[in-house]
């Protein structure tokens, strides 16, 4: 009886929290920007120092109720859902929980996709003569061209020293054109980053017709001419999503900075790769013009606002701007079939009440495409309940078994991420240590909630830190290794 009554007692908990108090507005309000921030401003995130002692919290529990996941809400075309790991929180006292938030798209369902505006930034400086990069680039742009259709565009800026525009926006019956132009191409000189964004994006404001516009920028180095800091990169990446330009980042090879182009990639709201084979690029060149023929929303941010019972102690994985009390999140570009999570860690003060509110979360996005510049955007705001309980081992049972997979994967995935940092700065011990920390924590939640992907998740960290171990500082191998492990890191959060 009592195990039905527990079971009972949880169904009646998700139904509370699947309740949503929707606002539903439309406007032209534009988006969150975190970058230009109006008030003081607090970032956490990635680098976060916070103490890391939370994973204590996880126990062996006795005859655990584990429910897979909570309940989702429709926000328009997307599908949001919020929880925390366990459904119950103890009443009376301060509760360390993980909060995780879900947003996913649905499957593309449309036979006609929208036109896409194209305009590719393409490194020409003189470290792409290397191992057949320039070539290899050269073969996957116009294997991209070969994909367009009536109604999409396509331009091709290039930057060494300057930026040069080679081929000015042009419809499907300039290809042919494009294509000599982008044979005749040759590196030489340094890497003026900033100029060739600029100029990038440039091409795309002019284009007058609606459909999906994105920069792509392809580099293998490091900016060293002009304005080459990390914020201005980020700033300029970003001064054209609110009228619906995107930026993508692909890496290549192991000289570039990928702090700095994760960073334009988040900041412009589309997405980021890393080549570490130049033979690899028309399979990313691919990948990245099926998404975006498949957008599904844009310019997506979320704001996070907890009451005076929740403290955030940290969110994972994404550049975060606090202004006031609320925490703001650019996610950017959403496409189909994508599910994309943000993770914090959390202390709630359980009310003495039956329930205690945990945060409100406002998810504003534009539709992709749209004619209107600034695109129309969409702003709903849902508040997070949670029940309460005086019983202790009814809270440790009350189990949710992938918000908890979420936030463990996350959470293991900052200390790889940590480790990598170290490793960059000469630090071996630190590294060992964080990564021990990472393997040590998936271990234990994948023996306590049964969830073997976390076993095989505590295996790879095991396989970073082996291979960290084997490679000497300044490396490729070592230099290969920091990078796919700040990849992998960021997927865990993601």
């Amino acid at each position: 009886m009592r195990r039905w009554f527990l079971t009972g007692l949880l169904l009646a908990i998700f139904l509370v929290m699947a309740q949503t108090l929707p606002t539903f507005q439309s406007g032209t309000q534009s988006p969150i920007q975190w970058t230009e921030p109006t008030q003081s401003v607090t970032p956490i995130g990635s680098t976060s120092s916070q103490d890391t002692s939370f994973e204590e919290t996880i126990s062996l529990s006795p005859d655990p109720i584990m429910i897979e996941k909570a309940a989702p809400t429709q926000v328009g075309p997307l599908l949001m859902t919020q929880a925390l790991d366990k459904a119950l929180l103890n009443a009376g006292q301060i509760n360390e929980r993980y909060l995780v938030i879900e947003i996913q798209a649905p499957e593309s369902t449309d036979s006609e996709r929208q036109p896409v505006h194209i305009s590719l930034l393409l490194d020409t400086s003189g470290s792409m003569s290397s191992e057949g990069k320039l070539s290899h680039a050269q073969m996957a742009a116009s294997e991209l061209l070969n994909q367009l259709e009536e109604g999409d565009t396509f331009s091709l800026v290039t930057f060494s020293d300057t930026a040069k525009v080679v081929i000015p926006t042009t419809p499907l019956s300039g290809v042919a054109m494009a294509q000599r132009a982008l044979r005749d191409i040759s590196p030489e000189g340094g890497t003026n980053l900033y100029d060739g964004i600029q100029v990038g994006l440039h091409q795309l404001e002019a284009v007058e017709t609606p459909g999906i516009r994105r920069l792509i920028l392809l580099s293998d180095g490091m900016a060293n001419i002009g304005q080459t800091g990390p914020e201005a990169l980020s700033r300029v990446a970003s001064s054209l999503v609110s009228e619906g330009v995107s930026v993508s980042g692909i890496g290549l090879g192991l000289d570039y900075s990928e702090d700095t182009l994760t960073q334009i990639s988040d900041a412009g709201g589309g997405s980021y790769y890393f080549v570490n084979r130049p033979g690899q690029l028309s399979e990313v060149f691919d990948a990245e013009f099926h998404q975006m023929t498949e957008i599904v929303a844009q310019q997506t941010s979320l704001q996070i606002d907890p009451p005076n019972s929740t403290e955030l102690v940290e969110i994972f994985g994404y550049p975060t701007t606090r202004i006031g009390d609320a925490y703001h999140l650019f996610l950017g570009d959403v496409h189909a079939g994508e599910t994309r999570k943000v993770v914090a860690r959390i202390q709630v003060q359980g009310s003495d009440l039956a329930e205690t509110s945990v945060v409100r979360t406002h998810l504003q996005y534009a539709t992709p495409g749209s004619k209107t510049v600034p695109p129309e955007t969409f702003r709903e705001v849902h508040p997070l309940v949670a029940s309460t309980s005086t019983q202790q081992n009814e809270v440790e049972q009350s189990i949710i078994q992938q918000a908890t997979i979420s936030g463990v994967q996350a959470h293991a995935g900052w200390y790889l991420d940590q480790g990598a940092r170290a490793w960059e700065q000469g630090d071996r011990r630190t590294n060992r240590a964080m990564l021990s920390k990472g393997g040590a924590l998936l271990r234990k939640a994948a023996e306590a909630h049964q969830a073997p992907t976390l076993a095989q998740d505590a295996a790879q960290i095991d396989a970073y830190a082996h291979g960290f171990d084997s490679a000497d500082f300044e490396s490729d191998a070592g230099l290969y290794q920091v990078k796919k492990a700040k990849e992998n890191a960021r997927a865990y959060a993601h």
